[in-house]
């Protein structure tokens, strides 16, 4: 699981750069859910989160708080897991990386 949708492209392709097969050997898991992540092959795992929803909310929070108006601090966001080529069940046997 990486920190974001960049980061595990990046590990994807040094994974491909380096002859390790994704999912065979390792698996990868983004968090974001950036659109490029299911154009790559293999099309990356990724958790998405509704970024758009979070500025907006985020940008209602500002004003309120500028305007001197009672704000809600705490909300629940849906996020989902999107399966995609580069996560696999986990290995009972076989090579270590």
């Amino acid at each position: 699981m990486c920190g974001n949708d960049i980061l595990a492209l990046g590990v994807l392709f040094e994974c491909i750069n380096r002859g390790i097969k994704v999912p065979e050997d390792v698996s990868i898991t983004g968090f974001d859910g950036l659109e490029i992540t299911g154009h790559v092959s293999p099309a990356l795992t990724t958790v998405y989160i509704p970024s758009a929803e979070m500025g907006t909310l985020a940008a209602d929070y500002l004003i309120a708080r500028l305007e001197h108006r009672t704000v809600v601090t705490k909300t629940r966001l849906k996020s989902s897991l999107v399966i995609r080529d580069t996560t696999a069940p986990p290995r009972t046997t076989g090579k270590n990386l």
